[in-house]
């Protein structure tokens, strides 16, 4: 063979090649495309979700993940209801108005000692400064202390009442010299304003923004090292059994967002304020109070297990023995997508 003919021979094993790769991809660009709808007008769509969200600077984990595109990157289009509370929000997932919430772990306890099957998917943020008691300087009160014989408000099986429990006992306050009344938290500013109440203990937002309503009147207190309070993203188990896949996407989206705001502090501030219809310097002169992270770890079984023994003695469940709450709690899924979060004892 000749060398001109040897070339051409190559050329066209070239060009054979080429054709057989371009062939391939296409074939595999069409069957990606038909799965994903697109050669029929249409792209898949995205899996709907609601989520129930309390008023706090901890829902900025969801605000954040949504702001940034990390749950529709994951195929879900999430939307929110806010709700005052944990509490409230817990009530609306499980009632079957949402799929999932975010509640603080004082009403989960409560709802699976009256029976509720929920599962626990991961604790996205924890704080020691994030409830306070904001009392009224002109009521006579400078000095925890001087809180006995007033009247505080109080919401009442929510974890601003576990902390204020805890908080009395520290100060060394008999529970039975203070007058406690139930108020709802969006009733807080004007039961104080309007003198229904000496002092409330409340969580943030609304302990500061009822401490900026006193002005000069205002004596807060806060304590660090008293209680850590955890917030977490609960779904009934019928949703996580059906959905185990759904729920590795949510908490992906969650890890990200957790990295994001880690990175980005002032942009995370901002997206957050602005859901929160607060001002970004109220924000974050909190904000430090906050650890925003997606775990699952011994702190959540310890405080499920201290409220639990509160609550009993409160009387303020049936039950009289505490359960074992590893039960209500679903590591699968955050071990799938984040192991080292991980570090619960089963």
């Amino acid at each position: 063979m000749n060398p001109a003919s040897e070339s051409a021979g190559r050329k066209k094993l070239a060009w054979a090649a080429v054709a057989l790769v371009i062939l391939a991809l296409c074939a595999a660009l069409y069957l990606w495309s038909n799965r994903a709808g697109v050669f029929a007008g249409k792209v898949a769509p995205l899996e709907k979700l609601t989520i129930a969200i309390g008023t706090t600077p901890v829902s900025a984990m969801v605000y954040v993940a949504l702001d940034q595109g990390y749950f529709s990157r994951e195929g879900l289009e999430v939307s929110l209801q806010s709700f005052p509370s944990g509490q409230d929000a817990l009530k609306a997932a499980l009632g079957g108005k949402t799929d999932l919430a975010i509640s603080v772990e004082t009403p989960i306890m409560q709802t699976i000692m009256e029976g509720a099957k929920l599962y626990i998917l991961a604790t996205i943020g924890d704080s020691e400064l994030g409830s306070a008691v904001v009392a009224r300087k002109d009521k006579g009160i400078s000095a925890p202390s001087d809180l006995k014989g007033k009247t505080i408000g109080v919401p009442v099986g929510t974890h601003s009442d576990y902390f204020f429990d805890t908080f009395l006992h520290f100060y060394d306050i008999p529970r039975n010299q203070t007058k406690i009344v139930g108020v709802r938290p969006t009733e807080m500013n004007r039961a104080i304003q309007g003198g229904a109440v000496d002092a409330v203990a409340i969580w943030d937002p609304y302990a500061s923004q009822i401490e900026g309503e006193l002005g000069p009147k205002a004596q807060t207190f806060r304590t660090a090292g008293l209680y850590r309070a955890t917030w977490n993203m609960v779904a009934s188990q019928e949703f996580v059994v059906k959905k185990p896949e759904t729920v590795k996407r949510i908490l992906r989206a969650l890890v990200k967002s957790g990295r994001f705001i880690l990175e980005h502090r002032d942009e995370a501030i901002r997206i957050t304020a602005g859901q929160l219809a607060l001002e970004q310097r109220l924000l974050a002169a909190l904000w430090n109070n906050y650890y925003f992270r997606t775990v699952l770890d011994q702190a959540l079984v310890n405080n499920l297990e201290d409220e639990a023994r509160w609550a009993i003695a409160r009387k303020l469940v049936k039950q009289t023995t505490v359960p074992n709450f590893l039960e209500s709690i679903y590591v699968n899924g955050l071990k799938a997508v984040y192991p080292e979060a991980v570090t619960i004892g089963r």
